[in-house]
């Protein structure tokens, strides 16, 4: 679970960083878990990856594509003037 949040925090940081922004510039962040019970194990990377930003935040229980994916996270982020 820690691997595949950071994992994913990488790749959004990446996709950041070649539209010209990143993590400090997120407003928005939705965390998609099929397992709530897994969701402790994320909020450490979670709130040091957005804790400039202090995205609003919403978790939702919900299934994912295949059975091995135990997390989800979309964001918005705002491009600096």
């Amino acid at each position: 679970m820690v691997d595949q949040c950071r994992n994913e925090l990488a790749t959004i940081g990446r996709a950041l960083a070649e539209a010209g922004t990143g993590l400090d510039h997120v407003v928005r962040v939705r965390y998609i878990l099929p397992d709530k019970s897994d969701w402790p194990a994320c909020w450490p990377l979670t709130s040091e990856a957005f804790a400039i930003s202090r995205p609003a935040a919403t978790m939702i229980v919900a299934g994912l594509q295949e059975p091995e994916m135990r997390i989800e996270i979309e964001v918005t982020a705002r491009i600096p003037a």
